[in-house]
């Protein structure tokens, strides 16, 4: 659900004012969608969002595998001192 929540952010937020009805209309392939939402949402802002998920993504998943190749719940890369 934050998932989700966070994607409708990321595609609502920025210098050019897209409501999340427009939003949701334009999801929903509903309304008059203009040429200037399209471009935003599809070669901007959704780009953006979907590299920050795959990113987080990644991060967690390379946090586990660190974690159990060291067979270490608290396992991190810096070295004690």
């Amino acid at each position: 659900v934050l998932l989700l929540a966070s994607l409708l952010l990321a595609l609502a937020v920025g210098p050019s004012a897209v409501t999340p009805a427009a939003i949701f209309r334009w999801l929903l392939g509903r309304g008059g969608d203009s040429d200037l939402i399209r471009t935003v949402l599809l070669q901007i802002r959704l780009p953006r969002a979907y590299a920050a998920v795959l990113t987080g993504g990644g991060l967690a998943v390379a946090g586990f595998a660190f974690q159990v190749l060291l067979r270490n719940p608290l396992a991190d890369s810096y070295p004690d001192s």
